[in-house]
């Protein structure tokens, strides 16, 4: 363990859990302005997050389609109580603005809104993490990563090496402790 990790969370299947039948759970509805979205978390394990977010190696952020409603995003984060813990927001390829979005000019090309494909604007994204945050290590967590195909796709599969960690969880379970177990042994290894 050495230098500073990037961990980038995606929100709705891995934070969110998309299942109706899960136990142990907190259920809300948080409004983005326009529509009302069910929001399911599981209590410990967002415990149990946030203590690997606390981490003085780790800097926790978002990497997920909230970023496109900010205000809502806000919400999120004191409902399941990381005020303050998230230490960035991930670019988006628009920003809310006073008459209408601004398009971020660094997303040309790459406004794509399905991960099954290599324009997905969240690979833009991530590229733009990187570039900006210059982590030792870095970490995405997402339950969409790993469905790209073409040139390049491999990059974004999920794997695991010394300096990566490129998970997917699963959506209708989301993040698991299993999952955590695996993100904490790769930030103590």
């Amino acid at each position: 363990m050495a230098g500073l990790t990037l961990v980038a969370w995606d929100f709705d299947g891995v934070f969110n859990l998309f299942s109706k039948s899960a136990k142990h759970v907190e259920r809300a509805v948080v409004n983005d302005g326009a529509d009302d979205w069910a929001v399911t978390w599981r209590p410990d394990v967002i415990e149990r997050a946030r203590e690997l977010m606390a981490r003085p190696d780790v800097l926790p952020g978002w990497l997920s389609t909230w970023l496109k409603a900010p205000a809502a995003l806000s919400e999120v984060e004191t409902l399941l109580g990381l005020d303050g813990v998230m230490k960035f927001r991930a670019p988006y390829m628009k920003t809310p603005g006073a008459w209408g979005d601004v398009e971020d000019a660094r997303f040309t090309g790459h406004t794509g809104d399905s991960p099954r494909r290599m324009d997905w604007w969240k690979f833009r994204s991530w590229e733009l993490l990187l570039d900006d945050l210059k982590p030792d290590r870095a970490a995405w967590l997402d339950d969409d990563l790993g469905y790209a195909s073409g040139k390049g796709a491999g990059e974004y599969k999920p794997r695991v090496t010394d300096d990566l960690f490129l998970y997917r969880t699963h959506d209708l379970a989301g993040l698991l402790h299993s999952d955590l177990d695996k993100l904490e042994a790769w930030l103590d290894s």
